[in-house]
């Protein structure tokens, strides 16, 4: 009869005698299918060395290594003794990117800047996705809904793709009427003149008259182009809210409403000029300024006066005013 105490020590030493059997060392490491990474880049990146114990645990570590790379589709990997074989399956690469369906070839290389993706980088589906979506938000931020963008895919050899972005531009937004709800001293005409985005003119197809294309890229700096145009007629106070555009997407029609507080309108006051540069002539200076004393303040007659100023400086040697 075999005593128990015996029966474990056989067991443990047939346990530690497996063990050891089987904890082989990393006597070679082979990289096939590598475009993008040197062999050496590739053991780094592994982090496993000649002479490491190979463990399912360092062997699963360094696949994932390679994968956070952004390089591959796919990585395996061989042993054969001590011998680790990675083998490793690169994304293709894009060959070109073009656009067809958009306007002239200047237009559809200023639509494609920016959307992520570009020559040389590897292809990878969601990128592609991301970018046509890209695509389709910068045609809206013109104006144009209901854009329609096909992409297609074809392999150029077997190691890269060509991409080709069909793009069915969509319906143009056009501005029917302009609101501004709130404004009463200031004409709707003097209002709109610096706007990019005006109500259609009758006619609007003519060249001078406002067609009414929306630019939904504009929209958010309209309402600061509004409140300057109050700052021309004296009203500093004005509050002018961001614009809201209400969209009929059934005939691509829109109105646009801001709301205005004009508060009160400014007079100019006493105009004087306060200096110590030496030699300037600051009556002469004073009869040349556009901002008259009792009259409405402008404030692009202030800026004028300002620039005017800081070129007659200037031309004492003080370049910074």
């Amino acid at each position: 009869m075999i005593k128990k105490s015996t029966l474990t020590k056989v067991l443990l030493t047939f346990v530690l005698l497996g063990t050891f059997l089987s904890a082989q060392r990393v006597t070679q490491m082979k990289f096939e299918g590598l475009a993008h990474l040197s062999p050496a880049v590739a053991q780094e990146v592994a982090d496993i060395r000649i002479g490491d114990t190979i463990t399912a645990t360092n062997v699963n570590d360094s696949i994932k290594n390679f994968f956070a790379q952004g390089y591959f589709e796919d990585v395996w990997v061989d042993r054969k003794g001590g011998v680790l074989i990675y083998h490793f399956k690169e994304k293709l690469a894009i060959a070109n990117v073009d656009i067809k369906g958009y306007g002239s070839g200047d237009d559809g290389a200023k639509l494609l800047e920016g959307i992520g993706i570009k020559k040389g980088d590897l292809y990878d589906i969601r990128r592609i996705r991301k970018a046509k979506r890209t695509l389709i938000a910068k045609l809206e931020s013109q104006g144009y809904y209901d854009t329609v963008v096909d992409v297609t895919s074809t392999p150029v050899g077997e190691s890269s793709m060509s991409i080709v972005f069909d793009v069915n531009k969509g319906e143009k937004i056009i501005i029917k009427k302009m609101n501004f709800v709130g404004a009463e001293e200031v004409s709707q005409g003097d209002l709109e003149t610096e706007l990019a985005n005006k109500e259609e003119d009758f006619w609007g197809w003519m060249p001078w008259r406002n067609d009414g294309k929306a630019a939904v890229e504009q929209l958010e700096y309209d309402a600061h182009r509004v409140k300057n145009a109050y700052m021309k007629h004296g009203y500093i106070d004005a509050q002018v809210s961001k614009p809201l555009m209400r969209v009929d997407f059934g005939s691509y029609e829109a109105e646009v409403d801001y709301k205005v507080m004009e508060g009160e309108q400014y007079h100019v006051g006493t105009v004087s000029i306060s200096q110590d540069v030496a030699g300037l002539d600051v009556k002469s200076l004073e009869s040349d300024l556009m901002l008259r004393e009792g009259k409405i303040f402008n404030i692009k007659r202030m800026r004028a006066d300002m620039k005017m100023l800081e070129e007659e400086v200037g031309n004492f040697g003080y370049a910074y005013v």
